[in-house]
């Protein structure tokens, strides 16, 4: 059955033309315009690398932008089961895609290897390791490539690694999502002692002996 849904004028912008108005987005296509019309090899190198980069940054924007006004709609797009967690009960209902990323939380899945936490019982199976951090393959693929603060510094970090059969890089969306869970995560493991990834109706605590 299909869905009715009603999106303000920017986001059917966004559908049709993409987000012209950003810094990037203006600063690459002036570059663009401004290059010279005869081209030579290594101009036309130059051109099409900036054009490729131009329609990266818009289509990102595009898609980051539209998921977010449906997902305010309370509409959720069927093939995008990554979503932000940020209470309780949708930790504790979290899809399997989710709980994958959950667990990829240093807290909690050094709680869940010292058999701390249930770990979604029989849904979750840890096929990863028993590293936590970034030495966790899960982690670093959320952390490749993002904005990191150490309290002295601000860094990016790559990792240049192979990925699990079957595995595909995440997204700026998808890591932005994920890393709000995150943080919901370590909000919850400072102020309770609720064991979020045991499904029994009767909230169940995190043995921290």
């Amino acid at each position: 059955m299909g869905v009715v849904v009603t999106v303000p004028e920017a986001a059917l912008d966004y559908a049709v033309y993409g987000d012209n108005s950003r810094m990037i987005s203006n600063y690459l296509a002036n570059q663009m315009s401004e290059m010279p019309q005869v081209f030579n090899a290594f101009t036309s190198k130059v051109y099409n690398a900036m054009m490729a980069s131009y329609n990266y940054v818009n289509d990102t924007m595009i898609k980051h932008n539209l998921i977010g006004t449906l997902r305010q709609k309370g509409v959720e797009v069927i093939d995008n089961y990554i979503v932000p967690l940020t209470d309780i009960e949708q930790l504790k209902t979290a899809n399997p895609t989710m709980q994958r990323w959950v667990m990829a939380q240093p807290e909690l899945r050094q709680l869940y290897l010292n058999q701390n936490v249930d770990g979604y019982s029989d849904q979750y199976r840890n096929v990863f390791g028993n590293e936590v951090g970034e030495a966790d393959y899960n982690y670093r693929r959320v952390m490749d490539g993002v904005l990191q603060d150490d309290g002295k510094e601000s860094f990016i970090r790559r990792y240049h690694e192979e990925l699990y059969p079957g595995d595909r890089e995440l997204d700026h969306a998808e890591k932005v999502m994920i890393l709000q869970t995150h943080d919901y995560i370590s909000q919850i493991l400072a102020s309770c002692d609720i064991d979020f990834t045991c499904k029994s109706t009767e909230p169940v605590k995190i043995n921290r002996e």
